[in-house]
């Protein structure tokens, strides 16, 4: 629920490039905990781990400054939740997806 998804434009593109796509899609939960990051393999820090991942999880918390850093001087905001804020997000976003029609496949 806190991360935009953009809108494909008609010609089939996204605005932006890969790198803000990667930090306005992503919500990173409980980025500083040593605990997450180790429990979850770094996939808390959303982020780091879209934009950087060929990197070593155990490096994200040294690069999210960095990262915040330049995503402030473009405008963007970097997204963060606590571990039940994203359960609770999650479930809300899957709740809503439910109620979506879906359209048919093309065959």
């Amino acid at each position: 629920e806190e991360t935009r998804f953009p809108e494909v434009t008609a010609d089939g593109r996204l605005a932006g490039d890969w790198a803000e796509h990667a930090v306005v899609t992503a919500l990173d939960w409980s980025p500083q905990s040593r605990l997450a990051a180790f429990l979850t393999g770094g996939a808390n820090t959303h982020v780091a781990h879209h934009l950087f991942p060929k990197v070593s999880h155990v490096h994200y918390r040294d690069l999210m400054p960095i990262i915040r850093a330049t995503a402030h001087k473009h405008g963007l905001v970097i997204r963060e939740t606590s571990f039940l804020g994203m359960i609770r997000s999650h479930l809300r976003f899957l709740k809503r997806l439910g109620r979506l029609e879906v359209a048919p496949a093309a065959t």
